[in-house]
């Protein structure tokens, strides 16, 4: 199924049975730029994320008018389907890094049971967000960029369980960035990073296994990395 990004609005769920395939879009018509990856000087597009402002475009003036701020709720994306984000083939069509799940400014989100592959940069990003669950993945990323599979970026209460993360950059990382740049379509305030566990998950990578203390512009605490 050929699809541009795809906007999770509170109480949806997704589900992707096995053999089926969510695969991005070529076309630079059907994704808005939410952000701008700096040190490879490229726009980044979201494949799926969660509406977190009535505004798609975060450079718009009206962006970060908080009456414009959504804080979604009870999402989900599950099954043992898989979500191709095509970053090598988007890149090079459209000069544009693709990211495949990013729930922003929301709570109680889950992602189960798929395959993700071929993210362009820093793949399930997370950011500004509580109550969080990453189970029973597989990302299998483009060996390309700065591909990271799982950052967690100014949340609380999350978990990461049984996830296998290959990238050539970073595979699972928490992070408390400054808004902008890669993170443009944030709303409020940063956040610290609070109470974060991943656990079962297998890293491969040619850089930094699992990481914590890098990004780091406010508080991390009880970041546990366990049995993996």
């Amino acid at each position: 199924y050929k699809t541009g990004s795809l906007v999770l609005k509170s109480n949806v769920e997704i589900y992707l049975e096995g053999g089926a395939v969510l695969r991005a879009s070529l076309d630079e018509s059907e994704y808005v730029v939410r952000g701008n990856k700096n040190s490879i000087g490229k726009d980044v597009v979201h494949l799926i994320y969660a509406e977190n402002n009535k505004i798609s475009d975060p450079y718009s003036e009206e962006f970060h008018n908080p009456e414009n701020y959504i804080e979604s709720d009870n999402m989900k994306i599950y099954g043992r389907g898989t979500i191709d984000a095509r970053g090598r083939d988007l890149e090079k069509e459209a000069n544009l890094l693709s990211q495949s799940i990013i729930p922003m400014n929301c709570s109680n989100f889950a992602a189960d049971g798929l395959t993700i592959r071929d993210t362009g940069v820093w793949s399930v990003a997370p950011g500004l967000s509580n109550d969080l669950q990453f189970t029973n993945l597989k990302i299998l990323n483009t060996m390309n960029h700065e591909d990271d599979c799982i950052d967690i970026n100014g949340c609380q209460d999350v978990v990461v369980r049984n996830v296998v993360g290959v990238a050539l950059d970073d595979p699972f990382s928490t992070k408390t960035w400054e808004p902008g740049e890669l993170f443009q379509a944030w709303c409020g305030e940063p956040e610290p990073c609070e109470n974060i566990l991943f656990e079962d998950c297998l890293s491969w990578s040619y850089c930094y296994g699992f990481k914590v203390g890098q990004g780091s512009w406010r508080d991390q605490s009880q970041i546990v990395f366990r049995d993996s």
